[in-house]
Parts: structure tokens; sequence; C-alpha cells
């Protein structure tokens, strides 16, 4: 891994020292504040990006030496065309998550909307408004009158 790669992860919080190379948790069980996961793959997009100007600088590098070693050069090549599906697969998961967290921001609003609707209905004040039922039996009279 590049140094700079390596970097850019570090100070994205994508990795971070207590958990090396693993990913994407790091940190997250010791309640740290880390950016959100939209936010992670948007830098790793960008660090995967910035990782393939270094192999191409690599592959001209080896391509003018007298030492070249065509498998590592087929393998670097390899690498770089991976990174470019990578990176596309991370844009794509973002853009998926980015969507479901507006819709749930729509959710969360219509739910609070509805909450509050629900609220103001239920604190009306039954003395300010005039009672239109009346509590009262029926009694035998009642029955006898209806012709029951």
């Amino acid at each position: 891994m590049s140094a700079s790669y390596h970097t850019a992860l570090h100070s994205t919080g994508i990795i971070g020292p207590s958990f090396g190379d693993a990913g994407f948790l790091s940190g997250e069980q010791h309640g740290e504040h880390h950016p959100s996961l939209s936010t992670k793959l948007r830098c790793t997009a960008a660090a995967l990006e910035n990782l393939a100007p270094e192999i191409d600088a690599v592959v001209t590098g080896l391509s003018g030496t007298q030492e070249v070693v065509p498998v590592l050069i087929q393998d670097l090549q390899n690498a770089r065309s991976d990174i470019a599906y990578l990176t596309k697969l991370v844009q794509k998961q973002r853009c998926i998550i980015e969507g479901r967290d507006q819709e749930i921001r729509g959710l969360s609003q219509k739910l609070s909307s509805s909450q509050t609707l629900v609220a103001d209905q239920t604190n009306v004040n039954p003395a300010a408004s005039p009672s239109t039922t009346t509590s009262r039996t029926s009694s035998k009279e009642d029955y006898k009158a209806a012709g029951l």
C-alpha cells in the first residue's frame, strides 16, 4: 500500500490506529466520533482515484528499464483496472446510502408532522367546546314509548 494512500485513509478516519487496516469500523466500538458512512465512502473513492496515477507511474518507470518484468507490469495494470471498478462500486454505494438517508429524513419529517398533528388534536380543551352528546340511560318507559 502506498504511503500517500495509507495517509489518506488515516486522515479521513477510514482506518485508525486501534484496528489497523481493518477498515470502516476503526474505533467505533469505543464510542469515538467518526464521519458518516457516506463520507467514508466518498473519501475511499478519492483515495482509490489518487492511487491509480501512482500505479501508472510505476508501470511507466518499469517500462523504461532493461529489467522489465512483464508479469509485474500486467499485475499492476490489472490492479489499476480493479481500482477503477472499486471506485465505481464505492461511488454507487455512496449514492444508494445518500438516497436512503434522504428517504429516512423525509419519513422522519412526516412522522414528526403526524405526531404534532395528533398532539394538537388530543390537546383540545373539552371545557372550551360545547358538548354535543348527552349522557342518559334508557328506561322501560322509553321502550314502551317506542312500541317495543
